[in-house]
């Protein structure tokens, strides 16, 4: 479903003021970010239109972001630390590059060392229809081994249609159909624009790790002052 009707989206955004207490208006806005029409379009578009079944779906969201402590996850501590770099080392994910649209691609290393086949199934089918509806394009799973090929077969079935239609098992390393079907430009540098970027060295302690923090960012508040400081900037010729 490509539009979504105005009165469809005003139902909505009714049935949200008058059905849904404070604790999930404040996770709504977590979501939403300021776009809130735009957020409601989404779960329309995931549920072929229908009011009921889109209010259901983001209520149900709502209720796992509140029960899994979603909105403050990242302001926890992972510890032990070693579970973070378990976790950092195994998990392979970077931005590789974009579209000829300018869509972000991302690049996930997961195997049978960190998914099994029905695993891997499960997430993606819980990421597109549950959690995170109409926020990625295309699904394309690369170096699959005759096992997950077979496993794909009985999962299929399964998913909602929209979901089938944006998973594509690649046969070997999948680069002549993806450059076939995505052009990639070159790889981008990590974006950092309004964030920090910092390595921290493998054997490093919580308290070499807090100065390492620290120092950056305090490099980080003298970039942010440097544009006002050089509105006074005065340049001439005269030698010392």
């Amino acid at each position: 479903m490509a539009v979504v009707p105005q009165e469809a989206i005003d139902q909505f955004e009714a049935l949200m003021e008058e059905e849904v207490d404070e604790s999930l208006k404040r996770t709504f806005q977590n979501i939403h970010q300021g776009y809130p029409c735009e957020t409601l379009m989404r779960f329309l578009k995931a549920r072929e239109g229908n009011v009921t079944k889109a209010h259901k779906m983001l209520v149900d969201c709502l209720n796992w972001r509140v029960q899994n402590d979603i909105d403050d996850m990242l302001a926890k501590p992972i510890v032990p630390v070693e579970l973070y770099r378990a976790i950092r080392d195994s998990q392979l994910i970077g931005l590789s590059g974009y579209t000829n649209e300018g869509l972000p691609v991302f690049a996930v290393g997961v195997g049978l060392s960190t998914f099994d086949r029905a695993s891997l199934m499960t997430i993606i089918s819980s990421i597109d229809d549950l959690n995170y509806p109409e926020k990625t394009l295309t699904y394309y799973i690369v170096n699959a081994p005759y096992v997950f090929s077979a496993c794909w077969k009985v999962v299929k079935p399964l998913l909602q249609e929209r979901t089938r239609r944006k998973i594509n098992v690649l046969s070997g390393c999948g680069q002549d159909d993806l450059l076939k079907q995505v052009l990639v430009r070159n790889p981008v540098e990590p974006v950092k624009q309004g964030s920090v970027h910092v390595t921290l060295p493998e054997d490093a302690d919580e308290g070499d790790i807090a100065k390492i923090l620290e120092s950056e960012l305090e490099k980080f508040e003298d970039l942010q002052r440097c544009p006002e400081s050089l509105k006074d900037l005065k340049i001439n010729d005269d030698k010392c």
